[in-house]
């Protein structure tokens, strides 16, 4: 994959993971921290981060959990004359954004 495709990849992730970030911290100045997730009348959570983490996704207390998880598999962009592989960073990076989609 080209570099130039992994650090696009990666750009978005760290844009939509800040995003994420900005619009549940104004869930939780409206809702307070106990404030339930997911969807109504179900008994699901959110199943993106169900299935890589197995986590439940109950509160937006929760949420904030799994967005620092996120924040955590944001990798730096390749550098310029990088000689190592950069796969594996591209693909953490899009975990992280499907996180912060969900």
């Amino acid at each position: 994959m080209s570099k130039l495709i992994c650090t696009g990849a990666i750009d978005g992730a760290v844009a939509f993971v800040a995003q994420a970030v900005s619009k549940l911290d104004e869930a939780i100045k409206q809702k307070g921290l106990d404030c339930p997730v997911g969807f109504p009348d179900t008994n699901y959570f959110l199943p993106v981060i169900y299935s890589f983490t197995g986590r439940q996704m109950k509160t937006l207390a929760d949420l904030r959990s799994i967005l620092e998880e996120a924040k955590s598999l944001l990798p730096a962009r390749p550098a310029e004359n990088v000689w190592l592989p950069y796969l594996g960073s591209a693909l953490d990076a899009g975990v992280a954004a499907l996180f912060a989609a969900k």
